[in-house]
């Protein structure tokens, strides 16, 4: 099945790896894959340490999209569309793919929807992040729409080491 989670508030990426977690935990071999975030974000830390669990990342920093000049977008979709291309290679060996901020490259235009839902023929397909779903819609079985009601970042705070990355 394809899970969506999206959404401008928290909890979308802690959603996909309690999913990992239960799923690891049940026997089955999960794919983590993270597009649009840093190979410091905090969940990779303990992910990569999980039997079951192989967390696969794109070995560059990526810039925040909305700065970006189509050069270097385009250079960004042709690392992304490598390193699918792999994982696509070895895409039998898993039951659980976590793409993690897909909905948000997708949006972002680095990554096609297709690029994507293929996996979904073999396992467990988890998308995160926000952004337009009006494509990916109708390909879901499940929809999770996390909704900000208040957060600190609305008041100037800044991201926190071990709650928000």
């Amino acid at each position: 099945m394809v899970h969506i989670y999206t959404g401008d508030g928290k909890g979308k990426t802690t959603a996909a790896v309690g999913i990992s977690l239960r799923a690891a935990a049940a026997g089955r071999k999960v794919l983590f894959f993270q597009f649009l975030k840093s190979d410091t974000s905090g969940e990779r830390k303990v992910l990569c340490g999980i039997d079951n669990i192989t967390v696969i990342n794109i070995g560059r920093e990526i810039p925040f999209l909305f700065d970006a000049d189509e050069k270097t977008k385009a250079q960004i979709r042709e690392l992304y569309k490598e390193k699918l291309e792999m994982i696509f290679s070895i895409s039998g060996l898993y039951s659980v793919f976590v793409f993690d901020e897909a909905v948000s490259a997708i949006d972002a235009g680095v990554i096609d929807t297709s690029d994507v839902m293929r996996f979904s023929d073999f396992g467990e397909l988890i998308l995160t992040g926000r952004g337009d779903i009006s494509e990916l819609e109708d390909k879901a079985d499940y929809i999770t729409n996390m909704t900000k009601l208040k957060h600190p970042f609305d008041r100037g705070a800044g991201a926190r080491e071990g709650i928000e990355y």
